[in-house]
C-alpha cells in the first residue's frame, strides 16, 4: 500500500491569521522538525510552531525522523491548536491536540523527538532519557 506523500514547506515566518486563538483544522504540511501547516474548513492556512519543544533541524539524519515521527502523528488529520504564548524571538508557540485530544508537542518528547523548553514536559523528556528512547538512545549507562 502506498503512504501518502508528505508535503514539506520550509522554515519561514510563521503566520497565523487573527481570528482565533483556537484554530481546528486538518494538517496539510510537516515544515522542520517542530512545526506543522493546517487547513480550517473555510480555507484559512496557519503555518503553527510547536511551541515548549525544541527539535532538531531537518537538515541531518535524525532531524529527518524526526519530521517524519510528526507527520505520521498528523498529517491529514484534523487538529486542535492552542496558544501557548511567545517563543525567545516573539513568534507565538502553540500546543498541538491530535483527534484524540492528546498533546503532539508532549508526545514528541516523550518519544525523544524533542527536548522539553517548558517545565510541563520535563517530565516526559525525563521518562524518554531514563527509556533510551529517540534521540537518548545512544546515550551511557547511568553509573549506579
Amino acid at each position: 500500500m502506498d503512504k501518502p506523500a508528505i508535503a514539506v514547506t520550509h522554515r519561514s515566518t510563521p503566520t497565523l491569521a487573527k481570528k482565533s486563538d483556537q484554530p481546528v483544522g486538518k494538517v496539510v504540511g510537516v515544515h522542520y522538525g517542530c512545526g506543522v501547516e493546517i487547513k480550517e474548513e473555510d480555507g484559512t492556512l496557519h503555518r503553527i510552531h510547536l511551541g515548549g519543544i525544541g527539535c532538531t533541524e531537518s537538515d541531518n539524519t535524525f532531524g529527518k525522523h524526526v519530521r517524519r515521527s510528526l507527520a505520521a502523528m498528523v498529517f491529514t488529520k484534523q487538529v486542535r491548536v492552542k496558544k501557548m504564548g511567545a517563543e525567545p524571538d516573539g513568534k507565538p508557540s502553540w500546543e498541538v491536540f491530535d483527534p484524540d485530544n492528546s498533546s503532539v508537542n508532549a508526545a514528541m518528547v516523550r518519544g525523544g523527538l524533542a527536548m522539553a523548553l517548558d517545565p510541563r514536559f520535563t517530565e516526559m523528556e525525563e521518562m524518554a532519557r531514563r527509556e533510551r528512547q529517540g534521540m537518548w538512545a545512544d546515550l551511557p549507562a547511568p553509573r549506579r
